[in-house]
């Protein structure tokens, strides 16, 4: 009975540990990551944090959100990478000028910000929004790209996808559609991750940069194919919000370019899945050494 009932308790747990968010997914960094950094780009305060050492990672988050959504994942990089994650202009801490906003704009400023701290090549991942600008980043200037991640990337507008979920939310009942939406695990939405979600995203007052969000200048289409960078394209299976079958499209578009799929996860896999996340990016990264590595 003894054993049995261990089993059971070891089995509830492990279950509890797959759909119940991690302090790391509510904005709480391993004591392994870097107080909050700052630096001045051309007039714009740019957050970041940092963990690890070796060759540069650079980490560009999605829309609406901000460097911490990086933290369960940020640590397991670090064995092998100096990785820096940043709240994009106009989201999270980071400054926010008036003007319109795509993905073009925030490639540039990524790339200023490689520059500036002299991480050229770097490997370089984006989720959602920012595989949109890491991938126009890797097409623009291929030597700051060494390797590239794309996940559950937005940019290619090849078919009509999920439209009618908050962008903006600034209720606790928008937030929980607009998380709702995102995770596979309908236990992972918690209201602790709820609240915590919300407030972040009031207090970043990023709404202006969600409401003057445009379209860029040229079509990421057409950009794809000059990228020069070995490419993972990772994609949640259970992806309601840009379909797996677009991963597919990128790495069709992308010379070489590599598919793994996350089994049980949504539109953040690195949230919720961060160690089979972090084991698949991991093994890409290991398949495809940096010059540059020690």
């Amino acid at each position: 009975y003894d054993k049995i009932h261990s089993v059971i308790v070891a089995a509830i747990a492990l279950a509890a540990a797959l759909v119940t968010p991690r302090p790391c997914a509510l904005a709480v960094p391993s004591p392994a990551i870097s107080a909050p950094q700052w630096i001045d780009i051309n007039g714009v305060r740019i957050r970041y944090f940092t963990v690890g050492s070796g060759p540069p990672m650079l980490l560009l988050h999605g829309f609406g959100g901000s460097a911490t959504n990086w933290f369960c994942v940020m640590e397991a990089f670090g064995t092998r990478f100096r990785v820096i994650a940043i709240d994009q202009m106009g989201f999270g801490a980071s400054s926010k000028p008036k003007g319109q906003y795509s993905a073009d704009y925030l490639a540039q400023s990524a790339h200023a910000f490689m520059q500036k701290l002299k991480l050229e090549p770097a490997v370089v991942m984006g989720a959602s929004m920012g595989g949109d600008v890491a991938a126009r980043l890797a097409a623009r200037w291929p030597g700051n790209v060494e390797k590239l991640v794309l996940v559950d990337s937005s940019g290619l507008e090849l078919e009509p996808r999920v439209t009618d979920m908050p962008r903006d939310p600034q209720t606790l009942d928008e937030e929980r559609e607009l998380l709702v939406r995102i995770f596979t695990s309908k236990g992972f939405v918690t209201p602790a991750l709820v609240r915590q979600r919300l407030s972040t995203h009031l207090a970043s007052h990023d709404s202006y940069t969600i409401h003057h969000w445009e379209g860029s200048d040229r079509r990421l289409e057409d950009l794809l194919p000059a990228i020069k960078a070995p490419t993972l394209v990772v994609w949640g299976a259970d992806d309601p919000i840009w379909p797996p079958k677009t991963a597919d499209e990128y790495a069709a578009r992308i010379r070489g370019a590599r598919i793994t799929v996350i089994p049980n996860a949504g539109h953040a896999p690195y949230l919720e899945r961060p160690g089979m996340f972090a084991a698949a990016v991991m093994e890409f990264l290991s398949s495809h050494p940096t010059s540059n590595a020690k």
